[in-house]
């Protein structure tokens, strides 16, 4: 199965949270490069600042994250695949249109599920409940990491 991973999981890579440890098992398991996206690379490292900004880790903890995602860039564990956006952005406009005034998805999320169709994938990982429902109900499988 071709997966990809929301922005939600591959922040637990880098700084501990609850499914920091299910999610580097499944991905050992699996070894194979991660694709990510200019999307995914803003949405992690802005992740990593709100936690220094909210007090879950410090100014060390920000650093090693920061790094160990360049680290990863670096050695191929993940690979930057720049999606055709204008195609992105039609699919997420068309799923918008379909699920968003039932079920109240947001904007970064209906994007993350109209890359993983772009770029051809059969399953979702994600620790968000509202993106996995809509990626469901829109034909993809959906693996779950939060607690």
């Amino acid at each position: 199965m071709s997966l990809y991973y929301d922005s939600s999981v591959l922040v637990s890579l880098y700084v501990r949270e609850e499914s920091s440890q299910a999610i580097t098992r499944f991905l050992a398991s699996r070894a194979e490069s991660v694709a990510i996206h200019e999307v995914h690379e803003i949405e992690i490292k802005n992740a990593f600042r709100l936690k220094r900004s909210r007090g879950e880790i410090d100014d060390v903890r920000l650093a090693a994250a920061l790094g160990w995602l360049a680290e990863d860039l670096a050695a191929g564990r993940l690979i930057r695949r720049c999606p055709d956006w204008q195609s992105v952005f039609a699919e997420a406009e068309r799923l918008s249109a379909k699920i968003t005034a039932n079920q109240g998805l947001r904007t970064l999320d209906l994007i993350h599920i109209a890359a993983a169709f772009h770029q051809s994938a059969s399953g979702l990982v994600s620790n968000d409940s509202r993106q996995r429902d809509t990626a469901s109900a829109a034909g993809l499988q959906v693996v779950n990491f939060a607690g």
